[in-house]
């Protein structure tokens, strides 16, 4: 179960950002169903509407990376923002790499080591250890 929309300032996530990626969580453990999503110190709300969820977690074959999925809350600036632009992918990806560069997490011009999409349309990156600007 999704935790309920909280908005934040740009200052209020930048200073809890470094809480959610400290802790690395097994790749077991979200199988499990115990995810970061149901903790509020790895949900970002934006003031946008532009919700993030942020970990930092061990992949089966041992890599860590910082993982973050990106949604938006229905109605929200956010949400316009993609209906105005036809729903077009790229404008989704530039919108989720800037709200990781404010929040403090690797640059716009740092690409994800991996990105893909789920079923339910919930857009994640993958950033991995070996990539200078992981932070």
């Amino acid at each position: 179960m999704a935790l309920p929309l909280e908005l934040e300032t740009v200052e209020s996530i930048k200073s809890r950002y470094p809480m959610a990626i400290r802790t690395v969580w097994n790749r077991q453990e979200i199988l499990d169903g115990k995810r970061p999503g149901m903790m509020r110190e790895h949900v970002f709300d934006f003031e946008d509407g532009f919700r993030i969820i942020a970990n930092r977690e061990c992949l089966p074959d041992g890599m860590v990376c910082l993982h973050f999925s990106f949604s938006m809350e229905e109605d929200s600036s956010a949400c316009k923002a993609m209906v105005a632009c036809d729903h077009d992918m790229r404008k989704l990806i530039e919108m989720a790499m800037e709200h990781v560069e404010i929040m403090g997490g690797p640059s716009r011009q740092t690409s994800p080591s991996q990105s893909f999409m789920t079923s339910g349309g919930i857009l994640h990156f993958l950033y991995s250890a070996r990539n200078p600007m992981m932070n």
